[in-house]
């Protein structure tokens, strides 16, 4: 007899002897009176904790001292109602003397099949108020039992059972019994992890009887190490193999407890398939919350919410569980040893799902589960998103570690390049804010909390506070470069901002030439063009941002947000030469290489790229614009008129779709805050259209500030439509003027114009070429019906031509074909038209409706 749990057969009740015995204790066992105490005196005592931690040892031995008699039952899942009744039968008869009579009795009728479950269970608490004493049952493994079996036996026993009767239960998790009264009226004794978890004192003892030669500093660090989980500490004191096991500890903390086979064994092959895929893809991360498990799995949440309910290494950060729940670190270790040894291709996905998940509220750990997924680009991604936010907190040595961690060398990525010059410029200076008398001192910090930083104020005051610090004194050559990159950037994208943008990105190119930093340099290279385009100078922004694009492939950089605005002015310039395939290309381009570092430049890509899929009928690239402008932008500021110029593209829709009142409508109910040029023009534009004269010369005359040249553009053509006869043509004269040099037929394609154009043909203003160019593009010019009238839209250009000046050579030129070609097509006209002459052609032509 071990204790007072008998040993002897009960006879009548057919039951292995071995479910009735409490399981040997071992040689080295750690005595922990702490986790008995209450156990006698309590009703009931639940046991509950995952595997390790030693639940059934506890149980085991608390039976072997306490007085009185200790039935015990192993319980399994194939304990069914009948089978568990005989069970539970044949564990107290063999326990207790004076119960064997009566309980061999039911005994028999259980086995005989002349009871049911319900009647067994009446029988069996009949018999149990026959007990003259306190008398123990064990219940081990209830975890196991079927859900059946709970509710039709073991609920009822705990209910209903005799005062007499004290029940302890052992469980991985908590079994669906009725403990809340027993709980509620402080009779329920619970032993949880965290009190079967060993302290630092019991390693030691466990360690002086496994283990010689374990110092004070080994014991500790395995305690750390390990949690005090039981079976972890068991494993790595008995670990065979050379090596000082705290040595080990230090180099290899999981790899220095072999715990992996035990994992898989009485862990995971125990969970449900589901759960089990589910754990494997929840321990890449540390924590795990519902939006991460429903993430990570399509039923995620539900099964994080079963690992709870089971016990599962989780312990929740809040009682009521709002915070996530964190895992055992060793458990979570071993569970990632054993994903990627079985799926590597999995546990990579999880890390990208984690690295995803963490990279705004914990770039450190974005950055490092990026790492383990083997996806550097991730992690340069979510580096050269989030180092402001790490400046700003302080963290420039952060910065600095985890460029040095990712394996890609810093001359192969700007994005690295600008990060590390920005934490490298921030150490430089003493710590603290930037004051009058320290000018160098935080400089980076204030740059940074100015332009990048996700609490920044709104870009005017940026930009003057920036043009402050820039001009306000000396400042080491590498922080100047970071601030005129910043600030250049800033007025670039701050339409009314007026600063010499183009003249601050200039001198940072040269400084970070100078000091080696490509990244910012070809940042600046970058922004600048955009400048030049704003100013008029297309051809020189084209250049730049060829020359930016240019040198990124030459230092063999992958797409990169700080080269998205060079795309960007690719693409505007493009667009508003109506090459509309390769502006959609460009703009493309541009909003995936800013994404998610640079939402203006996303915005700003997107807006023009739907426009550039309205004017092609392109659905599929409209689609993508919108998914583009309904993107996620959490904690990113934009600049002041953006938000604004994306508002203003819903009522542009809604009139190219032929909704000019459910245009206008949308836009009289925008706010009335200052908007974007572009958007100011489109407004006027639309309020001209539907006769509201007042309010469209209100539009443009809100205009402020140096605008871009298309943007010019469109505000005189505004003006010519509202214009009649001569005022029309001066008008026009003027916006082709500005116009023509820079390519800008997108701006001139608005059907009311065309007419107009026809007749500024005959003006000798010197844009006759640039003008027969815009008529050749108008898709909805009217073809003729009439037998011998019908001219193919090519003679209908040149037809258009011939009412100019302009010789045969310029109108080929201008058409982008051969003077032999126009020559063809002039033939075609004056034979389809029966005339021998270009003056008649154009009488003919005019007569007949075709100019």
């Amino acid at each position: 007899m071990l204790g007072h749990v008998a040993r002897e057969p009960f006879a009548g009740v057919g039951v292995p002897a071995l479910r009735l015995s409490p399981p040997d204790l071992p040689a080295d066992l750690v005595d922990r009176p702490r986790c008995h105490a209450d156990v006698e005196e309590s009703t009931c005592t639940v046991i509950t904790a995952p595997a390790g931690y030693g639940k059934s040892t506890l149980a085991a031995s608390w039976a072997a001292t306490t007085p009185g008699p200790v039935a015990w039952a192993t319980l399994d899942a194939y304990d069914d109602g009948l089978r568990l009744l005989r069970l539970l039968v044949a564990a107290l008869g063999r326990s207790v003397p004076v119960l064997a009579g009566p309980l061999a009795a039911l005994g028999d009728a259980l086995r005989g099949g002349r009871l049911d479950v319900a009647a067994g269970v009446d029988e069996l608490l009949s018999a149990l108020d026959a007990l003259d004493g306190p008398v123990h049952l064990v219940l081990d493994d209830v975890h196991e039992l079927p859900t059946s079996s709970l509710r039709g036996v073991l609920g009822p026993l705990v209910r209903y059972r005799p005062e007499a009767l004290r029940l302890v239960l052992v469980s991985r998790y908590d079994a669906v019994l009725p403990l809340h009264r027993l709980r509620l009226s402080g009779r329920l004794h619970e032993v949880r992890s965290d009190q079967l978890a060993f302290t630092v004192a019991e390693v030691a003892r466990l360690a002086a009887h496994v283990r010689a030669g374990v110092d004070d500093v080994t014991v500790r660090r395995l305690h750390a190490v390990t949690g005090g989980w039981p079976v972890a500490v068991r494993l790595a004191l008995a670990a065979p193999g050379a090596g000082d096991l705290g040595e080990r500890l230090t180099r290899a903390q999981a790899a220095a407890v072999p715990l992996t086979g035990y994992f898989v064994e009485e862990v995971l092959d125990g969970l449900p398939s589901r759960l089990r895929t589910f754990v494997l893809r929840a321990s890449a991360a540390g924590t795990v919350d519902p939006v991460l498990a429903a993430a990570l799995a399509p039923d995620g949440a539900a099964a994080l919410e079963e690992c709870v309910h089971r016990g599962l290494f989780l312990t929740a950060r809040a009682p009521d569980g709002s915070a996530p729940y964190t895992w055992h670190a060793l458990f979570a270790a071993h569970a990632r040893i054993t994903y990627e040894r079985t799926d590597p291709a999995g546990a990579a996905q999880a890390h990208r799902v984690v690295a995803a998940h963490v990279r705004v509220a914990d770039p450190v750990a974005g950055v490092t589960h990026a790492l383990a997924a083997g996806d550097p680009g991730l992690a340069v991604e979510i580096l050269a998103e989030r180092w402001p936010d790490l400046l700003v907190r302080g963290d420039a040595q952060v910065v600095e570690r985890l460029v040095a961690r990712i394996p890609v060398a810093v001359g192969d990525s700007p994005d690295l390049q600008v990060a590390l010059a920005a934490s490298r410029a921030y150490l430089a200076a003493p710590a603290g804010r930037w004051t009058d008398d320290a000018p160098a001192a935080g400089a980076v910090r204030h740059l940074v909390e100015l332009f990048v930083g996700d609490r920044r104020p709104p870009l005017p005051q940026a930009v003057a506070a920036g043009r402050a610090l820039v001009d306000g004194g000396p400042l080491p050559p590498a922080t100047r470069a970071l601030g005129l990159y910043l600030l250049g950037r800033a007025e670039v994208h701050e339409p009314t901002s007026g600063g010499d943008a183009i003249g601050l990105l200039e001198e940072g190119a040269a400084l970070a030439g100078a000091h080696e930093w490509p990244g910012v340099r070809v940042g600046c290279l970058a922004e600048s063009s955009l400048a030049l385009l704003a100013a008029g100078a297309t051809s020189a922004a084209e250049e730049r941002a060829t020359d930016a694009l240019a040198e990124t492939r030459r230092h063999g950089w992958r797409r990169t947000s700080v080269t998205g605005t060079a795309s960007l002015t690719l693409g505007i310039a493009a667009h508003w030469r109506d090459d509309l395939t390769a502006g959609a290309a460009h703009l493309a381009d541009a909003a995936a290489a800013a994404a998610p570092t640079r939402p203006d430049v996303v915005l700003h890509a997107a807006v023009l790229l739907a426009m550039t899929a309205l004017a092609a009928g392109d659905a599929a690239t409209l689609a993508r614009a919108h998914a583009l402008l309904d993107g996620p932008r959490t904690g990113q500021v934009l600049p002041t008129h953006l938000p604004d110029l994306v508002d203003m593209l819903r009522a542009h829709e809604l009139d190219v779709r032929g909704d000019l009142d459910g245009a206008v409508e949308a836009v009289r109910a925008l706010p009335a805050a200052a908007r974007h040029p572009l958007a100011r023009c489109w407004e006027a534009d639309l309020l001209l259209r539907a006769g509201d004269r007042a309010g469209s010369q209100r539009a443009l005359g809100a205009l402020r500030g140096r605008q871009a040249r298309h943007v010019e553009v469109l505000a005189l053509l505004v003006r010519t439509a509202a214009s009649h006869g001569h005022a029309a043509h001066v008008l026009l004269e003027r916006a082709l003027q500005v116009g023509a040099p820079e390519g800008a037929v997108r701006a001139f394609l608005q059907e009311p114009l065309r007419p107009l154009l026809l007749e500024h043909l005959g003006w000798n203003g010197g844009h006759d070429a640039f003008v027969a160019r815009v008529l050749a593009r108008f898709d909805s010019a009217p073809r003729l019906t009439r037998a011998g009238w019908d001219l193919t839209a090519r003679e209908r250009d040149v037809l258009a031509c011939l009412r100019s000046p302009m010789t045969a050579e310029e109108i080929a030129s201008s058409l982008f074909v051969s003077v032999n070609t126009v020559k063809t097509h002039q033939r075609a006209v004056y034979r389809k038209l029966g005339v021998e002459s270009r003056r008649e052609a154009v009488r003919v032509a005019a007569s007949r409706g075709m100019l």
